[in-house]
């Protein structure tokens, strides 16, 4: 080969310096193999396929049923079964015996039809295809001569080499309206299995050896072949409307130039995870080779996609060049519409999304025919400098103003998402890097910061970007096919870079003839320049063409402003000014960030944000902050879907929320209704982005309300007022899901294992109210069951001996005993010795003994004829033998003691304590104790018989020992710590402890609960509890202590008043 060879010059053009940006690369490659031409306004928006639709009443009725839905749809195709025996140009004269009709029916709706035709012709001479071919000598040879002959779908097959002239001329002919039967401008084509596909083949493919016209072997063009079929297809569908319409044509196969021609999809894919994985390093790769018309099949075609994999598929897809569904034969019906409401939702905005920016896609595709520069592109592409984003594959950009960044992986619901830094400007004296780009997120408009963070990506959500400096135009009225909507309004979205400017163009024409290429076209570019703080402008300049668009600008969103324009001049014939703008800023909702300075320096409590909520029509001022995503609280409204709670920052996005917003009732189930009025159960765990909204709203009315985004433990009841237009919220309520079984399965397989085990730290408030409860009922049954240690001088009991009977570990268990004051923490010992822990011993503070104690007596009552009728409907206690601390006892009825047990059994139950008392203390106080308390309470036994006659005997006992206990308690404390005094104001402030946050909201709840069970009986137990007063008075002139103590006595006395109503621990 000598220096002159053609290729050097080509290989030096790639290789030459100038050729060290990706874009100066892209432009050289466009100018030697070709760009795509634009196609036609419908190709770019979506297609809906699958291998087969039956006949033309199924093509009918899918088509309907995007109507129906409110999806819209621009593309339906057919496979090979649409065909005579599948000879391509032919219908199955049963199934669509009019498809011209079917063809009209489907383009009266603004949409087109594909039909598949592949190369491989089929071996029947009652085929016109095949005699012509044959008879014209236009099939690829084998070396011998005679026709190479394979089997793909018909069975005996025989392929076209369109490397022969008359075989290209003869494939254009076939596609004209009267060759092709049914066929129309409104039929477009599909070439598949041309890279070509032979089942009979020894690599699935023709022969090596087969010849091509001109005596070429098959091996040197084999890449070649599906671009030369393409061509002539392409040629073909030129001819029929004399060059007026552009066609659109799909090819399996490529090569270097097949762009021309065609677009291209990546292939049979399947319906998994790894494959839609894969799709955007796919695409992104053709996209810079120069094949920017490019897609994968959503769903994929081989398998069953489960519905979280589907709707990922489409969110994906939405953001790819070519956007079509696929599936095979042997698939389920994949039409959005058989699937869950959600998922139909998630469909339904995918496509919506894709159309609202077809203006912006249509305008990347003109750029791309002109330039070369592909309208997906990877980051690298766009942002050369930044050597982080080189390797980058799972986001991309869309031309250069909206970055994409789908979820494509199971299970996934935040991802992490590069900001690219852009051009990076160095502060030499300083050595810091400024990045200059903005982000704002697409949806809500809310500016994100940063070069890498972590984005919540619920099913319903895809994180889309726009890049501030750069104005997207979009159109907002969505209808059921591009071709209806090319004449709409325009809404611009104005995204400021870091000067407070931005930039864009639109280009428009009629979307489907080449009258563009004489001028029919109108090019226009838009320029928002900020002039000072105070004033900007947007400017919209006529660049190129002739063509009569019909489209005007509706609406500009301007995202990034510091605040909102007081007035916006229009310069027209007929100017206009007025004080509230039509314009919607994006930050014409928010605080400035001297106001939020402001507001945080008058302190938490006065830092509402937002300031207001509306949900539905009803506007709200809020009472506290909530803690709602960082874009929507520095807000001065918050807009609130009353039907499925989406919130928006602006009114502009609720109202095109609510145009598609389709759930119309709580999704959960109706369990009341009452005329207008209903109750929806909705289960947290199954609604969790649901119901974590409510939640939100709650916290601005309620301070105390902590529980916002873990919803899954709970049920959520939400009362509607119904009308014609749906169920409108008015309010909820929340109810704990209990699971007590688990905790207990928990632990017990710990205790089984031999280890002490424990939840994952640090707990969440509901487990930490969960996991306590357990702890304390739990470790209250093993000091029951260790009793004796602590009794008669017993060796008492240690934090090691309950964790190992309970299975919960030390530290949990101290928690517990310390908190409820059974326990002292002794000075000097840390609690992170694990050895120390032996030495930490329980103390009694409350009627421990009492409840576990036997009480060994068989006296009758007098009365107990004259209650034996009483007895018959209420429920007998034998308190003869010990009751379980933690025992609940539940009864529809009233339940009671024995009769009178108590009272006439006194001396008998009070003797063995004051004996076991003594034997701790050693001293007679406990004696004259007992005796004020005797002579106290005997003085009040009739007052309390006669308040609560069925129960006064058990409550009368109670009063007196945990009085006695008290006393115990106290008395042992003096003991151990050698004091001159007893402890009492230590211990005070320990037992006030648990009282106010251990039994109080126990003892408060119990008597509303027990109150109204007694008719008329508040003001005796008043008047009782007066009683006692009296008490302390004697007490506290016997231990010479403040009110403050007796306080905690009161407590003890009155608590168990209501002991035997309470759900909660009989421990107190």
């Amino acid at each position: 080969m000598t220096a002159g060879s053609s290729w050097i010059p080509l290989l030096l053009l790639f290789a030459a310096p100038l050729a060290n940006s990706d874009k100066v690369f892209q432009r050289q490659n466009a100018k030697l193999t070709g760009t795509t031409p634009l196609p036609p306004l419908f190709s770019i928006g979506y297609h809906q396929c699958r291998w087969n639709y039956n006949d033309e009443q199924d093509v009918t009725a899918v088509n309907k049923g995007f109507d129906d839905h409110d999806m819209p749809m621009d593309v339906f195709w057919l496979d090979i079964e649409h065909t005579d025996g599948k000879k391509y140009f032919t219908w199955d004269k049963h199934k669509f015996p009019t498809p011209a009709d079917m063809v009209s029916k489907v383009a009266e709706k603004g949409r087109k039809m594909v039909t598949i035709v592949d190369p491989h012709i089929k071996k029947d001479d009652g085929y016109y295809v095949y005699k012509d071919a044959k008879d014209k000598g236009l099939f690829v040879k084998r070396t011998d001569g005679s026709d190479f002959e394979g089997h793909c779908w018909p069975g005996a097959s025989e392929y076209l080499d369109f490397w022969h002239p008359d075989t290209r001329s003869y494939w254009k002919d076939q596609f004209s309206f009267d060759r092709y039967s049914g066929s129309s401008s409104n039929l477009h084509i599909w070439n598949d299995m041309n890279e070509p596909p032979v089942f009979s083949g020894p690599e699935i493919t023709m022969d090596k050896e087969s010849i091509h016209y001109g005596g070429i072997e098959h091996r040197e063009v084999h890449n070649m072949y599906g671009m030369m079929y393409t061509s002539a297809t392409f040629d073909g569908l030129m001819a029929r409307t004399d060059g007026k319409e552009r066609p659109f044509i799909l090819s399996r196969a490529g090569f270097i130039g097949t762009q021309r021609t065609a677009a291209i999809w990546t292939g049979d894919n399947t319906a998994d995870w790894g494959h839609l994985e894969i799709a955007a390093p796919m695409t992104l790769s053709l996209s810079i080779a120069g094949v920017p018309f490019v897609g994968a099949d959503v769903g994929g075609f081989f398998g069953n996609p489960d519905e979280q994999l589907l709707s990922r598929w489409y969110q994906t897809g939405a953001f790819q060049p070519f956007f079509r569904a696929h599936a095979h034969i042997d698939t389920r019906r994949r039409e959005p519409w058989l699937f869950s409401e959600q998922t139909q939702g998630i469909i339904r905005e995918a496509l919506r999304t894709r159309y609202a920016l077809l203006p912006y896609w249509y305008t990347l595709f003109q750029q791309h025919s002109q330039n070369g520069v592909p309208p997906m592109r990877p980051l690298f592409y766009e942002f050369e400098s930044d050597d982080s984003v080189l390797e980058e594959q799972k986001q991309w950009m869309v031309g250069s103003g909206i970055m994409a960044r789908p979820v494509v992986e199971k299970d996934t619901f935040n991802v992490q998402v590069k900001l690219p830094r852009g051009e990076k400007k160095v502060e030499i004296w300083r050595k810091m890097l400024k990045n200059t780009e903005r982000w704002f997120e697409w949806i809500s408009g809310a500016e994100v910061h940063g070069e890498s963070i972590y984005v919540d990506a619920p099913i319903t959500f895809t994180p889309v970007y726009q890049r501030g400096g750069i104005i997207i135009p979009t159109w907002q009225r969505i209808r059921r096919s591009a071709t209806l909507m090319k004449d709409d309004p325009l809404t611009l979205y104005v995204a400021l870079d870091s000067n407070g400017n931005s930039n864009g163009e639109i280009y428009l024409d009629d979307g489907a003839t080449h009258d563009y290429q004489s001028g029919q076209f109108v090019k226009t570019s838009f320029n928002y320049k900020t002039e000072s703080s105070r004033e900007a402008v947007l400017e919209g300049e006529h660049v190129d063409g002739k063509y009569a668009a019909k489209n005007w600008v509706e609406r500009v969103v301007v995202r990034g402003v510091e605040s909102s324009p007081k007035m916006i001049e229009v310069p027209s014939n007929n100017r206009k000014k007025f004080q509230e703008s039509q314009v919607t800023v994006q930050g014409e909702c928010e605080f400035s960030k001297s106001e939020i300075a402001d507001i945080f320096k008058k302190g938490d409590q006065q830092a509402r944000l937002p300031e207001r909520i509306q949900i539905g029509t009803v506007i709200m001022k809020t009472w506290y902050g909530s803690p709602f995503p960082a874009e929507f609280i520095n807000v001065r409204q918050l807009y609130i879907c009353e039907f499925c709670f989406f919130y928006a920052r602006s009114d502009l996005i609720m109202q095109n929320h609510a145009k598609r917003c389709r759930l119309r009732a709580p999704p959960g189930v109706e369990i009341y209704r009452k005329d207008d009025v209903s109750v929806f159960e909705v289960d947290g765990r199954s609604q969790k982005s649901y119901c974590q909204t409510p939640c939100l709203i709650s916290r601005m009315f309620l301070e105390s309300k902590t529980v916002f985004y873990d919803t899954e433990p709970f049920f959520f009841y939400v009362a509607t007022k119904n009308d014609a237009h749906g169920c409108h919220f008015t309010g909820y309520f929340s109810k704990e899901k209990y699971e007590p079984d688990v905790i207990d399965l928990r632990y017990a397989l710990s205790r089984r294992e031999g280890w002490n085990g424990g939840p994952e730290q640090p707990l969440s408030d509901l487990g930490k109210k969960a996991y306590g409860g357990y702890w304390k009922n739990t470790s209250a049954v093993s000091l029951v069951k260790m009793k004796d240690r602590i009794e008669f001088g017993g060796r008492g009991i240690s934090i090691e001996d309950i964790a190992h009977d309970t299975g919960i570990n030390s530290h949990d268990v101290i928690s517990v005993v310390c908190s409820l004051g059974w326990a002292k923490i002794m000075t000097g010992i840390s609690l992170c010795k694990p050895q120390k822990w032996n030495q930490h011993i329980i103390k009694i503070v409350t009627a421990l003994l009492v409840i576990v104690k036997t009480v060994a007596s068989s006296h009758h009552s007098e009365n107990q004829n004259k209650r034996k009728e009483q007895r018959k409907s209420v429920l007998v206690i034998n308190v003869t033998k010990p009751m379980k601390i933690g025992q609940t006892i539940h009864s529809t009825s009233r339940f009671r003691s024995r009769s009178g047990f108590f009272r006439r059994s006194f001396d008998a139950v009070s003797r063995p304590l004051v004996a076991i008392a003594e034997t701790f203390l050693k001293e007679s106080i406990l004696t004259k104790l007992n005796t004020l308390l005797c002579s106290a309470l005997s003085q009040y036994g009739t007052v309390i018989e006669d308040i609560f006659p069925f129960q006064a005997d058990c409550i009368y006992a109670f009063s007196w020992l945990l009085c006695v206990t008290t006393g115990v308690s106290m008395y042992i404390d003096y003991q151990r710590e050698k004091l001159k005094t007893p402890p009492v104001e230590e211990y005070a402030m320990n037992f006030s402890y648990i009282v106010s946050h251990e039994a109080q909201n126990t003892v408060f709840v119990s008597v509303l609960i027990w109150i109204p069970t007694i008719p008329n009986s508040m003001s005796s137990c008043l008047n009782w509890l007066r009683h006692l007063s009296e008490l302390f008075e004697i007490m506290v002139s016997f231990f010479s202590v403040s009110m403050k103590i007796m306080s905690v006595i009161f407590y003890c006395i009155s608590f168990p008043l209501v002991l035997e109503y309470a759900t909660d621990y009989v421990i107190f």
